[in-house]
């Protein structure tokens, strides 16, 4: 019985991660591919990828889209832990830009 319950759980959440990364590449990459032109099979976009592309390259309008689907706090720590590493591909003005949109508690 509890086997049962935990394989249901499990087969829930795979179903829900999968309708929602094609909800995301149908909203956000699919009518955007320009955001991520360096790539050639945009459904596999990882969601640090997404955010990257976005974050990078994206509009306000975007970025908006973005925090709907992942939720601010997802974007967050996406972007906190890619721009702590030694190497990223933003630009000082957009760290600066997102570490400011991020410090308010909006």
């Amino acid at each position: 019985m509890v086997v049962s319950v935990l394989i249901c759980r499990r087969r829930s959440a795979v179903f829900l991660r999968v309708f929602m990364e094609k909800k995301i590449y149908e909203q956000l990459v699919k009518p955007r591919p320009y955001l991520w032109w360096w790539v050639s099979n945009k459904e596999d976009l990882s969601d640090k990828a997404i955010v990257e592309g976005v974050l990078a390259n994206g509009e306000m309008e975007e970025v908006k889209l973005l925090f709907d689907l992942f939720g601010r706090q997802r974007v967050k720590e996406i972007f906190l832990n890619q721009i702590n590493k030694a190497r990223h591909n933003y630009r000082a003005q957009t760290v600066n830009f997102f570490l400011k949109v991020f410090s308010q508690n909006a």
